[in-house]
């Protein structure tokens, strides 16, 4: 009985563990769902957008992270990861890690909260890339001037869609 699979395995730790990112994402997905159907008419589509996105993709994360054969399928179609024989050993990242990796698309979501879309792409996208993508200042630079222009023209000038200002910037 000690040797048989169970919730105690070191497997099942792992998966729980890797669970636990996916389902605050697709929990916030919800969340962030309900919230931009408050808003009126047209000015909700995107946010929709978004909102339904997030918790498809969270959703498909989840199931990646069960270890499952179905999931193990989710996980080599997006990310190319090798599973099961020959991959290596499945230990978690140190809890540190995890908070890290979280703790980015959360402050992305609270910074878009307060500040709105265009000023907080290119800080995000500049200190995201220099920290977490270990990249020299210029190439961060370039490619937060490349992702706020990007956001600026699609959204503001090709569909003439006022992005979000952030509660700092909105006036009401």
């Amino acid at each position: 009985m000690a040797d048989s699979p169970g919730m105690n395995s070191p497997h099942s730790d792992y998966r729980i563990i890797n669970m636990m990112p996916p389902l605050l994402i697709l929990a916030f997905g919800i969340v962030f769902l309900v919230w931009s159907y408050s808003y009126e008419d047209q000015a909700q589509q995107v946010p929709v957008l978004v909102g339904w996105s997030l918790i498809v993709l969270a959703f498909l994360d989840v199931i990646a992270a069960t270890g499952t054969g179905v999931g193990n399928a989710i996980k080599v179609f997006f990310t190319g990861t090798i599973v099961g024989e020959g991959s290596a050993n499945p230990s978690s990242q140190p809890l540190s890690k995890v908070l890290v990796a979280m703790a980015w698309p959360i402050g992305f979501v609270i910074g878009v909260y307060f500040f709105g879309f265009i000023f907080v792409i290119p800080i995000y996208v500049f200190t995201f890339v220099l920290f977490q993508g270990k990249m020299r200042v210029r190439q961060a630079g370039i490619a937060a001037i490349i992702a706020t222009a990007f956001t600026w023209i699609v959204f503001e000038q090709l569909m003439n869609y006022e992005v979000y200002s952030g509660l700092f910037f909105t006036g009401s």
